[in-house]
């Protein structure tokens, strides 16, 4: 309700000063002698056009793919974003304009230390364009789970610097745009969500028999078998290693549940962990 008001209000508010502008034209003579109420002016009618311009467009693309209120994509992100850059150049150049300085002298002065800016800032623009094309790309979804850096968590927002992640511990974590761009990117949400997969390593001369090892896994489970499809079980051995393997436990659950999810995780760790600690216990004499 408070954003209905504010965009009528806002709506309103220019309508008026157009209406001035065009049945009273003292009112432009007026301006051309307050160069620095002219400079404010220009900048908060411009901040409005662009803030309606944006709600008008986030709107209409809710509408087109049926989000419900409040919630957010990658495109209500990357229109934000463009928002924000707009509105901070506007406010530059209001300055300069309050100042009595012709924006033709600032794009010209701008091109002459455009230069240096790119050598100080490159990791401040770089992080900007990547986030740019992170708001409109189609790698990652808001909300969707993903590892990145080897960081696994759930992404809860995409700003023009950084992307925000929650993990599986729940804590935020934040990373600059450059490094996601220039780490590989595993999007666990475009394959089945249902599928829960458990990355392990176990002494090379502790392990009796992996059909044993697997058919133990599953054993533990048993209390969950009602939340997962029976033939889903698979122990796959990723690498093996002069000392150790590496193995990867997969199961699918009949349908996705964040809750029951955890808590089969957390059994099939702790089993998997017990296991390793009965293999490496000393023997009794």
């Amino acid at each position: 309700m408070r954003s209905i008001f504010n965009f009528i209000l806002q709506l309103a508010v220019l309508t008026i000063y157009l209406l001035v502008r065009l049945h009273k034209p003292e009112w432009l003579v007026w301006e051309s002698k307050h160069i620095f109420f002219k400079a404010i002016l220009n900048f908060v009618l411009f901040w409005m056009i662009v803030n309606l311009v944006s709600r008008f467009v986030r709107y209409y693309f809710t509408r087109k793919f049926g989000l419900k209120k409040g919630e957010k994509d990658n495109i209500h992100y990357g229109i934000n974003n463009i928002t924000k850059v707009l509105i901070a150049f506007a406010a530059i150049f209001s300055v300069f304009g309050a100042f009595g300085i012709e924006i033709k002298e600032i794009v010209a002065s701008l091109s002459i230390v455009a230069a240096a800016i790119a050598i100080i800032a490159k990791d401040f623009v770089f992080d900007f364009l990547v986030g740019l094309y992170f708001s409109f790309s189609e790698d990652f979804d808001m909300g969707d789970h993903v590892k990145i850096n080897n960081i696994k968590g759930k992404i809860v927002e995409i700003g023009l610097q950084r992307i925000k992640f929650q993990n599986e511990d729940d804590d935020i974590v934040i990373i600059p745009n450059s490094k996601i761009y220039n780490n590989e990117i595993i999007n666990y949400t475009k394959r089945d969500l249902r599928l829960t997969s458990i990355d392990f390593q176990l002494d090379i001369n502790r392990i009796g028999n992996i059909e044993t090892l697997e058919k133990d896994l599953v054993k533990t489970l048993n209390g969950f078998e009602q939340y997962i499809e029976s033939q889903s079980y698979n122990l796959k051995v990723l690498d093996i290693k002069k000392d150790y393997i590496d193995f990867k436990f997969l199961y699918r659950l009949q349908k996705l549940d964040s809750d029951m999810q955890k808590q089969i995780r957390k059994k099939t760790i702790r089993e998997v962990f017990n296991y390793i600690s009965k293999k490496t216990a000393p023997k009794e004499v």
